[in-house]
């Protein structure tokens, strides 16, 4: 995911609260707006064996006859749909999807129903359109297959339904389009994949029943103590020090303040961070005031770190991931991360690099 939300994802979340629509309404302007947009979108179905021929208009929530409003209707010069897309985050199916689509598509050209979701809905997705088109005593149902981030099937001679992410088509669009050195368009599909980014990041996202049991609250406590444990260890060297407020704990983030390499600082636990960036709860930052006064100075001392690919600085948030050694004893893992710690605290000492 981008380490900063893009413009459209940021007021998406301020002034919608169903950004599927934010999300069509952007799909939409794009493909009317770019012809290159629209030959990508043609050349991505013919890759799964499907052309539709050229796309001449592109229309959002075009009512149909049994009041079905697909997100995007896409249509051809003779003014025949061609294809239906239907943009999905997290809102269930409609009654109208996605049989009522295939009817209003007919089977007599080729064409496609192109729902895009989510990688972590395909599954329960899937099931669900494949259920639903079964149950319809008047379509047919054959799978076509599956290929990484796409699933397929024929709904009739002509017709398919087809399953994609977001990322996919995203980057499909954008590699044909950064050819042709169109800057607004690929900006457009930077701004949309920003937003799906983002919903992705912050879905709630289906529980197991094994991921109720005791073994996450028994890890959650492991962590508090090892952040404990490696904070009161690094107290007792001299590339580290106390502070007033040593330690606070608000809205389940763990922090230990201190003063590292000279700078103020905290360590501690930030599952937001987890969730987003990198795969490990610990984080190391800066205090906001400190870093303001010293930004300069802190950027080129972990100059290293900012080189790393991913960088291992994220400057977004000003702070570097404390990784854990997995299959690893305990006094093991807290001497690695006590490491860590007075790596950064070597490199803020060091000169400017």
């Amino acid at each position: 995911m981008t380490e900063k939300p893009t413009l459209l994802a940021h007021l998406s979340k301020l002034f919608g609260q169903h950004p599927e629509l934010v999300a069509t309404e952007a799909l939409g302007h794009i493909l009317a707006g770019s012809v290159r947009a629209r030959e990508a979108l043609r050349a991505f179905l013919q890759a799964y064996g499907l052309d539709i021929g050229r796309i001449a208009v592109v229309e959002t929530e075009k009512s149909g006859d049994e009041r079905e409003r697909p997100d995007l209707a896409c249509s051809d010069h003779a003014d025949n749909e061609r294809l239906l897309i239907e943009a999905k985050f997290w809102a269930g199916l409609t009654d109208n999807q996605p049989v009522t689509y295939l009817k209003r598509l007919g089977d007599d050209r080729p064409s496609a129903l192109l729902v895009v979701a989510p990688v972590l809905r395909f599954e329960e997705l899937w099931a669900e359109l494949t259920r639903r088109v079964a149950e319809a005593d008047d379509i047919e149902w054959a799978d076509g297959g599956q290929d990484g981030e796409v699933r397929w099937a024929s709904t009739g001679e002509y017709r398919l339904i087809m399953l994609t992410s977001w990322r996919l088509l995203l980057s499909s669009l954008a590699t044909r389009i950064n050819a042709t050195e169109d800057i607004q368009t690929m900006n457009d599909i930077q701004q949309l994949q920003g937003l799906a980014d983002l919903e992705d990041s912050e879905a709630f996202l289906p529980l197991r029943s094994d991921q109720l049991g005791p073994e996450f609250p028994r890890l959650y406590g492991h962590l508090i103590h090892l952040v404990d444990d490696a904070t009161n260890r690094a107290y007792e060297t001299d590339w580290a020090a106390k502070l007033g407020m040593q330690r606070t704990w608000v809205g389940g983030v763990l922090k230990h303040y201190m003063e590292l390499g000279g700078f103020l600082s905290w360590f501690g636990l930030r599952y937001d961070l987890w969730a987003r960036y990198r795969e490990t709860p610990l984080w190391f930052g800066f205090q906001d005031n400190m870093f303001s006064d010293y930004e300069k100075d802190i950027l080129s001392k972990l100059a290293p770190l900012r080189r790393t690919d991913p960088p291992k600085f994220i400057e977004a948030e000003r702070v570097i991931p404390i990784t854990i050694l997995t299959g690893a004893e305990y006094n093991a893992v807290l001497d690695d991360v006590v490491n860590q710690l007075k790596d950064i605290a070597d490199l803020l000492q060091s000169p400017k690099s």
